[in-house]
């Protein structure tokens, strides 16, 4: 604790050593990670201090604030190393380009500007937008960016002149509620409350193919593995129906109808034989991807269906409710295994370990609960939270676990002990919807309804990057398979794509 008021940007060290905060109160303030001793404050800023990033090389440190400035520090002295007051209105995005030469930074004045990283000095003339810009992202060969504003278009310049790349691309015209990226990471698919999913391609930034239309809000999509449904998008809707779209040709393969309410959780067998969908009515069917027939349905809960989860060895199947059970089923036989009612609230997320030995599951009841796979025994106490519990994702060893919740801190957790990994981050100033990580599991990705999304070094603790900043709530973050791009989406009704 140091900061007076709301604090909104946060940055850690990739040593984990420094953790860097912006907050409300005008004031930086670089903390000691181990000792959580304040290491320097800097009260430069006489507004909020609203984005704090560090440079690739982590020898400089950029913040931007409602001050409409944007400042540039060295990070072995924390002294200012630029003040720059160009912008006429708040800047509220900034990146660094991947090779570390360049800074861009977004204002509420309706322009992007890029800044020699060594010099300060601007390198081209302001990019002018419609709107308030909210996020930018660069190529990474840094030769281009990529930026959104608040009338919903995304524009594409060149890094080295600032010329406009094509003209600006539009997405949905009402709120996306997920995006999934196809196994190979060459495609997004988007799925959203105006009734559609999307298809769009990563290197072009431009639709892939045909509007797949749902006669309702679109809540999940998912790509099929590589198997007897490649290249095939699976969706979910409000109007009852899951759906199978052929990738390629945007034609409606199947429509699966067998829930008398609309379908929530959604999972797909890796061999793409077999496809599982969580309802409003509280079923969990099972179909046969080739027969579209229903091999089972069960009927245990008396309560939403949230989340469905094969796993690893997809030998059962885990699913969480609305009616706060946690129920692991035999998917040879679909014989319920264990029925788990030791949370006191919703249990809205649920995670198998990736070595399949445990089970994570995230409730309203402000906990995180680990249990065995094997026997369905508790394996810690319950990991306390201070708010309710949205989101969980797992370290790729198996060893450490990370959560979200409603007050927009993000936890750590050593997976054998439970015990906590120092202080909780403070994220985001509103709920975290949604935590994804990295294939190399070093960075982690949270998505948050302040309008920002962002990424965090997994071994430090600390921001990466710059904040992925939105005109309203983040709904959905996903990593490409190779980890070198982030999607991102929400109430804009805009896909982006970040380096």
């Amino acid at each position: 604790e140091g900061h007076a008021s709301a604090t909104c940007g946060v940055a850690v060290s990739m040593d984990g050593s420094r953790i860097v905060s912006g907050a409300e109160d005008g004031k930086i303030i670089i903390w000691d990670a181990d000792t959580k001793e304040i290491i320097r404050c800097l009260s430069h800023h006489t507004d909020w201090v609203i984005r704090v990033r560090f440079s690739p090389d982590e020898k400089r440190l950029a913040s931007t604030s409602s001050d409409g400035t944007l400042k540039v520090w060295d990070v072995e002295t924390w002294e200012l190393v630029f003040d720059i007051d160009d912008h006429q209105g708040i800047v509220g995005t900034v990146a660094y380009s991947p090779n570390g030469t360049k800074i861009a930074s977004g204002s509420y004045d309706q322009t992007v500007r890029i800044w020699n990283a060594a010099t300060g000095k601007q390198q081209t003339q302001p990019l002018s937008h419609d709107e308030g810009v909210c996020s930018i992202v660069w190529s990474p060969d840094s030769r281009r960016i990529i930026s959104a504003c608040d009338d919903g278009q995304i524009y594409f310049w060149t890094a080295p002149t600032g010329a406009q790349l094509g003209s600006p691309l539009r997405a949905h015209s009402n709120s996306i509620n997920l995006l999934t990226i196809s196994p190979d990471g060459e495609l997004i698919a988007s799925a959203s409350m105006d009734h559609t999913a999307r298809l769009w391609s990563t290197s072009t930034h431009k639709p892939f193919g045909r509007v797949l239309q749902h006669d309702d809000e679109v809540y999940t999509v998912a790509f099929s593995p590589d198997g007897q449904l490649q290249l095939k998008l699976i969706s979910t809707s409000n109007d009852k129906t899951v759906r199978i779209w052929d990738v390629e040709s945007g034609k409606q393969e199947d429509s699966l109808e067998g829930h008398t309410s609309g379908t929530l959780g959604l999972a797909v067998s890796m061999d793409g034989t077999r496809l599982v969908c969580g309802a409003k009515d509280g079923k969990v069917i099972i179909w046969d991807t080739d027969t579209k027939e229903i091999i089972r349905c069960l009927s245990h809960y008396t309560d939403w269906v949230i989340c469905v989860r094969f796993s690893p060895d997809e030998k059962r199947l885990a699913s969480a409710s609305r009616d706060g059970t946690l129920k692991i089923w035999d998917v040879e036989t679909w014989e319920l295994v264990f029925d788990i009612d030791d949370h006191q609230g919703i249990v809205g997320t649920v995670a198998y370990s990736p070595n399949g030995t445990k089970i994570a599951s995230g409730s309203y009841d402000q906990t995180v609960r680990i249990w065995n796979a094997a026997t369905g025994k508790q394996q810690t106490q319950p990991l306390p939270h201070s708010e309710a519990v949205y989101s969980i994702v797992w370290s790729p060893d198996s060893r450490r676990l990370f959560s979200a919740c409603d007050d927009g801190q993000i936890y750590f957790w050593s997976a054998p002990t439970g015990t906590q990994l120092g202080s909780p981050l403070r994220a985001h100033s509103d709920i975290i919807n949604l935590l994804a990580i990295s294939s190399d599991g070093e960075l982690l990705a949270s998505a948050s309804m302040d309008h920002t999304a962002r990424l965090w070094s997994t071994s430090t603790r600390k921001p990466f990057g710059r904040v992925l900043q939105h005109a309203s709530g983040v709904a959905t973050v996903a990593f490409s398979p190779d980890g070198q791009l982030v999607a991102t989406g929400g109430v804009q009704n805009i896909i982006f794509l970040w380096d």
